[in-house]
Parts: structure tokens; C-alpha cells; sequence
């Protein structure tokens, strides 16, 4: 037998404080939004200059491997010339790419 509730039948809130136990993963998530935030605040900075640290050398490492694979000696103008010319088409690839997120192209 099912029996229907009148809006005047709903219990108005008693004002009294939810339990401990109904709050606790709100508040759990919160503590680990807060902590992951000081965390990114703290050390996200020298988290990002290693990461560009580590890509400038393996740019180094691979423009060395393609100009030594060209037949240009380490330590020799040609060496130079090639890691300029590298340096410059990686700049328009980057660019390229640049556009595309963008959505120009």
C-alpha cells in the first residue's frame, strides 16, 4: 500500500549540525585540493625549469647526432652552421605547429 506525502507533511531542518560522518569526504576532498594547490604553488616552478633543462639538452644531444651524421666534426664551423640551421627549422615547425593549435591553418 503506498501512501502519498503532502508538502505539508516534510519535516522543516532541525538546524542542527550534520554529522561528523556525512561531512567527512567533502571535507577530505577539500584537505586534498588544498595540499595538491601548495604543492603545484611550491614546487611547480622548479618542476618546469628541469623540464626545460632536460629538453634543451636532448636538443643538443640530437643536433650533435644529426650534423655528426652529415659528416660535420664536432668543434668545427660547419657544426655550427648545421645547429643554426637545425635551430631554425625546429623555430618553423614550432611555429607551424603554433598556427595549427590555433586553428589559422
Amino acid at each position: 500500500m503506498r501512501t502519498q506525502m503532502s508538502t505539508s507533511e516534510i519535516v522543516p531542518d532541525s538546524g542542527r549540525p550534520t554529522s561528523i560522518w556525512r561531512r567527512l569526504p567533502l571535507t577530505l576532498m577539500g584537505a586534498t585540493v588544498i595540499a595538491f594547490a601548495i604543492h603545484v604553488t611550491v614546487y611547480g616552478p622548479a618542476m618546469r625549469e628541469m623540464v626545460e633543462q632536460l629538453r634543451r639538452e636532448q636538443i643538443a644531444k640530437e643536433t650533435l647526432m644529426y650534423c655528426e651524421r652529415f659528416g660535420m666534426s664536432k668543434g668545427t664551423e660547419r657544426l655550427t652552421m648545421c645547429a643554426q640551421s637545425l635551430s631554425e627549422i625546429r623555430k618553423l615547425h614550432a611555429d607551424r605547429l603554433a598556427a595549427d593549435a590555433a586553428g589559422m591553418l
